[in-house]
């Protein structure tokens, strides 16, 4: 990444600035989202500094949510611009209208975990009123390997190849949910089928 000085320090006064302002309005609770490309490699021993801190001193509930890759009504579906589950949708639409070869730009072999829309508002919802802790809660379903899902909700009954001269990048992003189902008890994440 080019500019990582400039990246961080615009990344720390945006930070700063919500968490100050979150402060000087008197609210008492903040959820922000995060994304599993946050994790670094190792993680530091102590608190999260500025969600303990605001605590702390002045009792603001400052925590945020990580959700894995989500899917649902009004996504992206450019092939050009989507993310890999819709521009997944749409590449494997298009095959079985067009009777074209599914070609998958990768092995198959990676492993991601994603949650519906809906799924993820209600766990919002939950989180706002129930989840009282500052520490950050991965909100996911299991890994499941992306395209093998994708065809069976769409009922894709041909072939489909993987053009392995693409990357795959990370094999799996390991990020348990176990944290979550502790708290909320038995939660029904919507089947891949319904909610594509």
């Amino acid at each position: 990444m080019k500019l990582q000085l400039t990246f961080l320090r615009d990344n720390v006064l945006i930070n700063n600035n919500v968490l100050y302002t979150l402060y000087l309005f008197g609210i008492k609770k903040d959820i922000s989202c995060l994304l599993t490309c946050v994790f670094p490699d190792k993680l530091h021993a102590g608190k999260e500094a500025g969600g303990h801190m605001y605590k702390d001193q002045y009792g603001c509930n400052i925590t945020s949510a990580i959700p894995m890759n989500i899917f649902g009504p009004h996504d992206n579906y450019d092939l050009e611009s989507a993310h890999v589950i819709p521009g997944l949708i749409h590449k494997c639409y298009l095959v079985k209208k067009n009777g074209t070869p599914f070609i998958v730009e990768d092995t198959g072999k990676p492993l991601r975990q994603f949650i519906y829309s809906h799924d993820l508002a209600k766990l919002f919802i939950w989180q706002l009123q129930e989840y009282k802790d500052v520490k950050p809660l991965i909100l996911s379903n299991k890994h499941q390997a992306v395209v093998d899902v994708i065809v069976k909700a769409m009922e894709f009954k041909d072939e489909y190849t993987f053009n392995t001269s693409h990357t795959d990048g990370q094999f799996c992003k390991p990020a348990s949910n176990k944290k979550l189902l502790s708290l909320i008890g038995e939660f029904k994440f919507t089947p891949f089928k319904e909610g594509s």
